[in-house]
């Protein structure tokens, strides 16, 4: 399986994330009746999250499982691969969609475009080329010069 996202640096994608929140509503979402069923008796608690971090959890959840999945593919899963396969990935993804089917967020829509983006951005240095085209243009020049006034002088 060959990896078609872009090298990215850590900032790279803490940007790329910052994208993918885009026109994101910043308001704290209620979640009610969230219940321990571990404490005697049954508690419910009412949680409070802003949409963004639930946009964070479902790409750490997803996030996590494409690393071990890499690390699958190269022999290095620090855990048991049957675990892994049957437990832990269904489970991480399984509530990646949940959140997301709960906010109505398509992640993997969401990063394509995001992406595409990130990736037009990078070559969008036009500018900058022709600045550095422009630079290299005139040294040649200046050299050309230099060796024709050599050439003539002797």
């Amino acid at each position: 399986m060959k990896d078609i996202t872009p090298k990215l640096s850590a900032a790279g994608w803490l940007n790329l994330f910052d994208m993918m929140q885009e026109g994101s509503p910043d308001a704290v979402m209620q979640l009610d009746k969230v219940v321990n069923l571990k404490t005697s008796p049954i508690s419910y608690h009412d949680v409070k999250i802003t949409y963004g971090d639930l946009v964070l959890i479902i790409a750490v959840l997803r996030d996590y499982v494409k690393g071990f999945d890499i690390l699958k593919e190269i022999g290095q899963l620090p855990i048991n691969e049957v675990q892994y396969d049957y437990y832990y990935r269904k489970k991480f993804l399984d509530i990646a969609d949940k959140i997301s089917a709960d906010i109505d967020y398509d992640y993997d829509a969401k990063l394509k475009k995001c992406l595409k983006k990130a990736m037009k951005e990078d070559n969008s240095d036009i500018g900058g080329e022709a600045l550095s085209l422009a630079f290299k243009r005139d040294r040649q020049k200046a050299e050309a010069d230099e060796k024709k006034t050599e050439g003539g002088a002797a």
